[in-house]
């Protein structure tokens, strides 16, 4: 879960936004969904959880989890990570996401891709900036 050393910009904290899936032939086959991001620093490794509401999973499941591994934050700012969750509600597969931190570092925008599903974008705000 910690793999990558921390690089120029510091992402570590509590990030919240959405994922949206695209769009087929102008049509929405489903809304944005928000999640929570969670990335830690532990002893110079970055990793980290995702907390989203469960759209796809077994009912029982109020909330989907998954561990932030493989991911590296390069010193242009380019942050690639994947979502890997862990089997609550039924959900086992894993997620691609590459994106970029903004200039202020309040924003990471991007793409997730999944080889069965395709791809769609997203978006997360850093919830409390650093202070200088």
């Amino acid at each position: 879960m910690f793999e990558q050393p921390f690089r120029r910009f510091d992402i570590e904290g509590v990030w919240s936004g959405h994922y949206a899936y695209r769009t087929f032939f102008g049509l929405t086959i489903q809304q944005p969904v928000k999640f929570t991001a969670v990335f830690k620093n532990e002893g110079g490794m970055l990793g980290g959880q995702i907390y989203e509401p469960n759209t796809f999973g077994r009912r029982e499941a109020e909330h989907l989890e998954a561990d932030i591994v493989d991911l590296s934050v390069g010193e242009d700012g380019t942050v690639r990570f994947t979502k890997k969750y862990t089997g609550m509600g039924g959900a086992w597969h894993k997620v691609e996401y590459q994106g970029c931190v903004s200039q202020d570092g309040s924003t990471i925008s991007g793409r997730w891709r999944m080889s069965w599903l395709g791809s769609g974008s997203f978006e997360i705000q850093r919830e409390n900036l650093p202070e200088n």
